[in-house]
């Protein structure tokens, strides 16, 4: 089951901005990102320090496989929350995630 973050919802696709409150709730917590298509949010081997949500855009989580194949591991859209799965160790990170689109992503850790 993925988790929603509350207050974080889809840009509205005429103006590809957040209304000045979408982020309100988490401005004390949290830092913003805007993205275009195609940036990386963290790749693997990165610091797991942190978590991720979108407010507004795509995200793909991918891994290279023992072949060297890049496999989809999930699509993320707005209001949710992805690279979490990574802070139960303290070791580096194991998959990477990108923009799809251009993506409005939010940051909480230290």
């Amino acid at each position: 089951m993925r988790a929603v973050v509350e207050g974080c919802r889809e840009p509205k696709p005429a103006t590809r901005d957040p209304k000045p409150a979408t982020l309100a709730s988490l401005g004390d917590v949290a830092t913003r990102r805007d993205l275009r298509r195609g940036e990386p949010i963290y790749i693997d081997g990165d610091r797991s320090d942190r978590v991720f949500f979108t407010c507004g855009g795509r995200v793909r989580s991918t891994m290279i496989s023992n072949r060297g194949q890049v496999v989809t591991l999930a699509h993320y859209g707005p209001a949710e929350l992805f690279g979490e799965s990574d802070l139960s160790g303290d070791g580096p990170r194991e998959h990477s995630a990108w923009t799809t689109t251009p993506a409005i992503i939010g940051a909480r850790g230290p």
